[in-house]
């Protein structure tokens, strides 16, 4: 199918100059009605509407005068179209070969003297229609037709699980701040820490930072029933302490002989240095315990969402002269030392 198999005629509807094919119908510019095939007696499948002037074919040959000075038509009679209505489409290209006329919807929308052409958006070779669907920041593409309520419907449910799903699988894999450690590589499961394992997992950045570093205490605001911590809510710090530094007589060298470790979100934060203000007298490191905090708690008999406080800090040792770890709750009320060597209760509030 070529251009020149479109003729002009005039819509049997409407009247309005329009279209025509001697094959098929194409649907009017103007009101949008199919202009039912043409054919006329002249051979070139040209018909016009009742009662009206014939226009000319939409598509001339070529002019063998193209180039020439001399007007080859002078001389010869007058135009035989002249007083006829204007051409509707003189100007317009006219349909290349593998174009089809528009939809009826895009025609009507293209208004009155627009040729034939391809809608925007045709996907394939089939002609169907793709529209696109925005929700939020996503732009889906869906053929039109059918019932499209439905195709909205499930479009937006679709942006919606994606955008959720995006919100968690962000959220669950969440980096480490930059200058933070990572739980993973301390060995440890953020959701559910083992204070235990916690007081030796920074050993090692520990003694990095001072070659005679050692554990000096810990503080934890939530244990739960089974013994563990949830540290991305925070509430869990872990101290070290620079021994050497810590009993200095020049104050120099014991700033920064302090340093904490907060178990966050984020991961391990291990910026914050203090500084001892006067000299410590006397400071023996304590040993690692073997009385795990764990099974402490285990024995409290908590249940459900029942958390206590642990903590353990020779400095603020209270009224034990063992080292024993400090357990305080309000939900059971609760306040009691614990030995570190052997859980056995030491004293009670």
């Amino acid at each position: 199918m070529n251009a020149q198999s479109y003729v002009q005629t005039r819509c049997p509807s409407c009247g309005a100059g329009a279209w025509g094919h001697p094959q098929m119908p194409v649907p009017c510019n103007t009101c949008g009605r199919q202009v039912p095939p043409v054919a006329g007696a002249n051979g070139q499948g040209f018909q016009g509407a009742p009662g009206a002037a014939t226009a000319q074919p939409y598509a001339q040959p070529a002019d063998p005068y193209a180039g020439q000075q001399a007007n080859p038509y002078a001389g010869q009679q007058a135009n035989p179209y002249a007083g006829q209505p204007a051409n509707p489409y003189a100007g317009q290209p006219a349909p290349g070969p593998q174009m089809t006329p528009a939809p009826q919807h895009a025609v009507a929308a293209a208004g009155a003297g627009s040729a034939p052409a391809t809608t925007a958006g045709a996907s394939s070779g089939k002609g169907n229609i793709v529209t696109r669907i925005r929700v939020g920041p996503l732009s889906i593409p869906i053929r039109a037709g059918g019932n499209m309520k439905f195709k909205v419907i499930g479009v937006t449910i679709l942006a919606i699980v994606l955008a959720v799903g995006g919100v968690i699988v962000k959220s669950k894999f969440k980096k480490t701040k930059a200058g933070n450690l990572s739980y993973s590589g301390l060995g440890i499961d953020p959701k559910h820490a083992d204070p235990d394992k916690m007081l030796t997992a920074v050993g090692g950045p520990a003694r990095k930072w001072r070659s005679d570093a050692a554990w000096w205490a810990i503080n934890l605001q939530e244990v739960r029933a089974d013994g563990t911590v949830d540290v991305t809510k925070g509430g869990a710090q872990v101290t070290y302490i620079s021994v050497a530094g810590v009993q200095s007589r020049v104050k120099r060298t014991r700033d920064n002989s302090i340093k904490k470790y907060n178990f966050g979100p984020a991961g391990v934060d291990h910026k914050q240095l203090w500084g001892a203000t006067n000299p410590w007298e006397g400071v023996v490191p304590p040993d690692l315990p073997t009385c795990a905090i764990k099974d402490v708690v285990k024995g409290l008999g908590l249940t459900g969402s029942q958390t206590v406080r642990v903590t353990f800090d020779p400095q603020f040792a209270g009224a034990v002269d063992v080292d024993a770890w400090h357990v305080i709750g309000k939900d059971p009320k609760i306040d009691a030392y614990y030995s570190m060597a052997d859980c056995s209760l030491v004293a009670s509030k």
